[in-house]
C-alpha cells in the first residue's frame, strides 16, 4: 500500500519503468485498468493496485531534437489513462478453409 509506478513513453515507447523511485527497465510488467477506473499492476512479483492507495502513472515525454524543447530537454506531461471502453470483445472472424486445407 501506498506504492508509486511510473511508466515513461516516449513516441509511444517505454523508456523507463520506476517503482517507488527505482528504475527497474528492462523488466516484465503489466498494467490492467479495470470497468471501474481503477488501475492493477504487476511487476517482479510487486502488485499493485489503485484500489488499495497504490499510484500508477503514465507519463508521456516530449521527444527530443525537431519538436522537442529548444535545448534538447526533455519534459514529462503526466496525462490521466484512459480506460479502454467497456463491452464485449469483438474479434474478426477466421478465414476457414475446406477440411483438411492449410491457410497460406
Amino acid at each position: 500500500m501506498g506504492r508509486r509506478l511510473e511508466v515513461y513513453l516516449v513516441d509511444g515507447e517505454v523508456r523507463d519503468v520506476r517503482l517507488d523511485g527505482e528504475s527497474l527497465w528492462p523488466t516484465w510488467f503489466k498494467i490492467e485498468w479495470k470497468e471501474t477506473g481503477q488501475r492493477s499492476a504487476k511487476i517482479r512479483g510487486e502488485r499493485l493496485s489503485t484500489n488499495y492507495g497504490d499510484e500508477i502513472v503514465i507519463l508521456h515525454e516530449a521527444p527530443t531534437g525537431p519538436g522537442g524543447s529548444q535545448d534538447g530537454s526533455r519534459t514529462a506531461m503526466a496525462r490521466p489513462a484512459a480506460a479502454p471502453p467497456a463491452g464485449p470483445r469483438s474479434r474478426a472472424p477466421r478465414p476457414v478453409g475446406p477440411a483438411g486445407s492449410t491457410p497460406h
